[in-house]
């Protein structure tokens, strides 16, 4: 399983809104694309740090998400 898998498969709902978000825009955003591929590539530890503050958020859809990102 690679690492946006596991976010995927998450039981948080907000790292699960996280990767569906990523997931949406990824073909058609450079942004998100390049996203996309860091999370791939992190580590297990950089894994772990980023899924702590994704739950730490209060996601409630797609858009909070994008205006997490880009603010």
């Amino acid at each position: 399983m690679n690492n946006f898998e596991k976010l995927l498969n998450s039981k948080n709902k907000n790292v699960i809104i996280f990767a569906n978000t990523i997931q949406a825009f990824k073909n058609s955003q450079v942004f998100y694309s390049r996203l996309f591929r860091s999370i791939c590539e992190q580590d297990t530890e950089e894994l772990n740090n980023l899924i702590k503050i994704l739950k730490k958020q209060n996601f409630s859809d797609t858009l909070d998400v994008v205006m997490w990102l880009e603010a």
